[in-house]
């Protein structure tokens, strides 16, 4: 049963959530032994997406947690890219089924990430998100399943390096990178 103040405190981090332009909802779970049990999860009102960093359900200490580190960070582009490492560190744990050489490429790079969403500062996790672009690509069984997520990274990195007055990465030459999956045959004339 939840207390007074567990339910003032329940409508204040909705309050906040709503200000920071998310939604707070909460699990509609009524039995007890439910992994998600009264626990909530923040939705990116705009997308209509689970936003909520660290996994889908989270307890309310951990719903202010997120949302003071949200509200920490002004820059939208810098939020963009906190929640871009976070759903890429929830991809990869280990019950994922990930091939082994793809978690020992991405393990380290991501949890030195994900290890600073909470205490670093965005220039921190910049540095981080440069080392994790940098590895080497996921083996060929996970591209469906990590691809878009290192695409959601590096989209989210580049706008956040270009808000800052950087010049962004350069991208791959696409006709080179092409030529690697597809056989050009030159044009007979």
């Amino acid at each position: 049963m939840m207390t007074i103040t567990d339910k003032s405190r329940e409508n204040r981090a909705r309050r906040i959530a709503e200000r920071r332009g998310y939604r707070l909802e909460k699990s509609r779970r009524r039995d007890p032994r439910a992994t998600d049990y009264g626990h909530y999860q923040l939705i990116d009102a705009a997308t209509n997406t689970v936003a909520s960093i660290g996994g889908p359900w989270l307890s309310l200490q951990e719903v202010e947690r997120q949302l003071e580190i949200l509200s920490a960070v002004d820059e939208p582009n810098a939020v963009r890219l906190i929640q871009a490492v976070a759903k890429l560190a929830m991809a990869l744990s280990p019950l994922a089924g990930l091939d082994p050489r793809t978690m020992a490429r991405l393990a380290g790079p991501v949890t030195a990430a994900a290890n600073l969403l909470g205490e670093g500062t965005t220039e921190d996790l910049a540095v981080e998100v440069g080392k994790i672009l940098d590895t080497p690509p996921p083996a060929p069984g996970d591209v469906l399943a990590i691809g878009p997520l290192l695409d959601e990274v590096k989209a989210a990195f580049r706008a956040y390096e270009t808000s800052r007055g950087r010049l962004p990465r350069p991208l791959m030459d696409v006709p080179q990178t092409m030529s690697r999956f597809v056989r050009l045959t030159p044009e007979s004339g």
